[in-house]
């Protein structure tokens, strides 16, 4: 009996252990398997010219994901260990299933009834009269008249009761005008009151020392996880141009911050008088769930990073 047991207990230790051990796989998987992405646009100076391609896969590629805009087109493609999805996949699909709707109907013998026409039924003009012609007339004239007669009484009418409409609107207009006036003022004092109110509640926050730490070690962080997520490859060559000199040297102030990092692989020209872009840009590089998993661990038990967080809140309720 007892043999038994432990046969039984054995073979559920052996089924628990396996369970364990393929959500540790899993797990490793999730956080190690890189996620790869590549992009690629190339640009020549018109939108028709514009090309750019976007593709990731994951875990030997179970897992990808296309997109590129060609040809002021764009299209995408996604696929799911042997299952693909995608805007070609459906286009075709439909091309397929046109194609064979009019083939069947090229098929069928067209089959078309003649009807018959029934017999027309002519009026004949002599039957009627001239007397009946005149009464009709007669007839036609007298409610004109009165048509007439009763269209000048309600045009008088009418006339003083849109006299008094217009007054009554204009009034009504001017009575909001000064009510609106009245409200803005009042909703600017109130707003100014509760930006100094906010001003010093913020001051107050970030003058704070441990806040100050917090914020130094959210910035460490921050700058950690992105070197980590840095490209592997980075190439930038462009030449480029707006029509306002000044907005072509903001573009190039921008370029210069990044500049520092990938100094080899940037060519950038700008030019001042006219407006072009023309040039290719390549990024390929990895992506691991495990650096932001080491990122979030080390904030979570950073006591400046809770105090900061609880302090938030408490200040989100209060304002």
């Amino acid at each position: 009996m007892l043999h038994i047991i432990g046969m039984i207990l054995k073979i559920i230790g052996i089924i628990l252990a396996v369970i364990l051990g393929i959500l540790v796989l899993l797990i490793c998987i999730v956080l190690f398997v890189p996620l790869k992405y590549e992009i690629k646009a190339k640009f020549e100076g018109t939108l028709d010219s514009v090309n750019v391609k976007f593709r990731c896969s994951w875990l030997l590629h179970l897992l990808a994901a296309s997109f590129s805009f060609e040809d002021r087109e764009f299209t995408w493609k996604a696929r799911v260990v042997h299952k693909v999805f995608g805007s070609e996949e459906t286009v075709s699909k439909a091309e397929e299933t046109l194609k064979t709707d009019v083939e069947e109907v090229y098929k069928k013998e067209p089959e078309v009834k003649k009807a018959k026409l029934p017999k027309e039924t002519r009026i004949d003009e002599s039957a009627v009269t001239i007397q009946e012609r005149r009464i009709e007339a007669a007839e036609d004239e007298s409610e004109e008249k009165a048509g007439e007669k009763t269209e000048e009484k309600t045009e008088k009418e009418g006339f003083w009761v849109r006299i008094e409409g217009k007054c009554k609107a204009l009034w009504n207009k001017i009575k909001t005008f000064f009510e609106n006036i009245k409200y803005t003022f009042g909703k600017i004092c109130d707003k100014i009151k509760l930006l100094l109110e906010k001003k010093e509640i913020i001051a107050a926050f970030v003058e704070d020392e441990v806040h100050r730490l917090a914020f130094a070690r959210l910035k460490k962080e921050a700058f950690r996880l992105l070197k980590f997520l840095r490209p592997k490859k980075f190439m930038l060559r462009t030449r480029f141009g707006f029509e306002d000199p000044y907005h072509t040297g903001q573009a190039l102030a921008v370029l210069s911050v990044i500049y520092p990092f990938w100094g080899g692989q940037l060519s950038v020209e700008p030019d001042f008088e006219k407006r072009i872009l023309e040039g290719e840009l390549l990024i390929n590089g990895k992506i691991r769930t495990v650096y932001a998993l080491i990122a979030a661990w080390n904030l979570f038990w950073d006591k400046n990073v809770r105090k900061l967080y609880t302090d938030v809140k408490s200040m989100g309720n209060k304002v």
